[in-house]
């Protein structure tokens, strides 16, 4: 029986965002992978050690509800035109590990915030909320795609609001956002 070894307390969502990190006097730049009330999961940034704290800030995009929004309507969203919310927090490096990210090793830093504004945690609860129902509506333009490529369009525009890229071809697509779908889950 293969029983998992931990049990995350938060629910986590894929980001694509920047984090600016501060360690010692020195700033850095990082990429986000997701994040959750309970921490974020970054890579492209310093040479962290397990236990180091540090200072950070994210952006954090405010995204509407796309199912509320006719095909129209959402080809004429623009990704800089959503509130964002520049969340500030102090974190500690958890775990470090290398990984394979778009063809380059890279190292990724697992953080948990030791302290975080109250308002900056409910934001991130928020946008986690919000991407899952997102996603999921994302996933259903996928499987309404067999039915005719009305809906291509309005697929690749969603996915592009999301931080997906335009340019990839529908079927790898739809692979990282099911990998996403699954990561959403509490492990």
């Amino acid at each position: 029986m293969n029983q998992k070894k931990y049990q995350r307390a938060h629910l986590r969502a894929p980001l694509k965002s920047k984090i600016i990190c501060s360690l010692n006097d020195q700033v850095f730049l990082g990429k986000t992978m997701n994040i959750s009330e309970g921490g974020v999961l970054f890579s492209k940034g310093p040479v962290f050690s397990q236990g180091d704290e540090f200072h950070l800030m994210v952006d954090l995009p405010d995204y509407p509800n796309f199912a509320d929004f006719d095909k129209e309507e959402i080809l004429d969203l623009e990704w800089y035109s959503f509130e964002r919310e520049v969340m500030r927090a102090k974190a500690k490096v958890m775990r470090s590990f290398e990984t394979d990210f778009n063809g380059e090793v890279t190292e990724c830093y697992g953080c948990s915030f030791l302290k975080a504004e109250k308002n900056s945690v409910l934001f991130i609860k928020n946008y986690v909320n919000s991407y899952s129902k997102n996603i999921l509506y994302l996933l259903s333009l996928f499987e309404s795609l067999g039915r005719g490529r009305l809906n291509l369009p309005t697929l690749k525009k969603v996915a592009f609001l999301m931080g997906y890229s335009n340019d990839d071809k529908t079927h790898v697509l739809r692979s990282q956002v099911l990998h996403d779908y699954k990561s959403l889950e509490k492990l």
